[in-house]
């Protein structure tokens, strides 16, 4: 090959050099010892190569040991016989022990179908995947593969970018993560309701994890927006739950002022004083003590409950 690659001409050349010593080390075995050894040399050589770079470092080699023809004559002698087996036939005698190794190496046989793709019409694959499954090389059930609408919206929310390849293997790992997330903060949020409103008619409805299981499965009773119904209400919840935290302190701070201001202790004494000689001062701080009696921890408590738990169903409610 005129044309080949240096740094491949260079490698040819020192293969050509080892063969060459093989064949004088074992000029003296058998014809299968011999071009075992130099098959191995070869082998060695062409392992890490792709199919089209074999083809070209086999025809280097060839032009170094051409092929034996009947044209000129041929040496008696035994050991000129095998010489002229080893240098003048070298390739011819090898490459059948070469192609046999290489038929028992998956790796070169995964790279030369992968190789072979672009020629193989859609009939054809699918022949080669029917027959890889039959013998069990690929598992008999194959995952259906996302629609790019689908693949699209993933990409969008996850800020993936086209050049980047989704790892359906990472897919996978991410779901169980983000459903043990959905899990735990559903407990968490429903619980955490029932203690503020335990008479609320906002039921928590059982079984998120066995639905969305329906669901993967291709469950024809489930379907999406049923999941997104179930979702919506636990997102819900968590919103009002958490406005409600960012509410209380606002508006257990204005009811505490609606009571226990100056201003408003001295309206309520100056309306409810029946007692013209009375002091203001006096029913004022009556009504004070009065109110401050009623106000001890738990019903401070129960005042901040009923805040959360009204400001959440409010809320929920509003928004279905």
């Amino acid at each position: 090959m005129t044309n080949a690659d240096p740094k491949l001409k260079q490698a040819a050349a020192a293969i050509a050099s080892r063969m060459r010593l093989v064949q004088m080390d074992f000029a003296d075995d058998e014809d299968k010892v011999r071009e075992d050894f130099l098959a191995q040399e070869i082998q060695a050589a062409v392992h890490n190569l792709t199919p089209a770079q074999r083809d070209a470092m086999l025809d280097e080699l060839l032009l170094r040991f051409p092929t034996w023809e009947a044209s000129g004559p041929q040496a008696t002698d035994g050991a000129a016989d095998r010489q002229g087996a080893g240098t003048d036939g070298i390739a011819e005698s090898t490459a059948g022990t070469l192609d046999q190794r290489e038929q028992n190496d998956w790796t070169f046989l995964v790279t030369r179908l992968a190789e072979l793709k672009p020629t193989l019409s859609d009939q054809q694959k699918a022949e080669v995947e029917t027959t890889l499954r039959e013998a069990g090389v690929i598992p008999a059930h194959v995952a259906q593969q996302w629609s790019p609408d689908e693949e699209a919206a993933v990409r969008k929310r996850l800020a993936i970018d086209e050049s980047q390849a989704i790892s359906p293997q990472r897919a996978i790992q991410l779901l169980a993560m983000l459903a043990e997330f959905a899990f735990s903060l559903d407990q968490v949020v429903w619980l955490a309701f029932r203690e503020v409103a335990p008479q609320s008619d906002i039921k928590r409805t059982t079984g998120l994890d066995r639905q969305m299981g329906r669901f993967v499965t291709g469950d024809g009773d489930i379907g999406r927006e049923q999941v997104l119904q179930e979702w919506e209400k636990n997102r819900q919840m968590v919103a009002g739950l958490i406005a409600a935290i960012g509410q209380l302190p606002r508006q257990f701070a204005k009811d505490y002022a609606s009571k226990f201001s100056p201003d408003q202790i001295e309206e309520w004494a100056r309306m409810q004083k029946k007692n013209p000689l009375g002091s203001l001062e006096s029913a004022a701080w009556r009504h004070y003590r009065t109110l401050a009696g009623s106000m001890d921890d738990e019903a401070i408590e129960s005042e901040m409950k009923k805040l959360i738990a009204g400001f959440t169903e409010n809320l929920i409610k509003g928004l279905r």
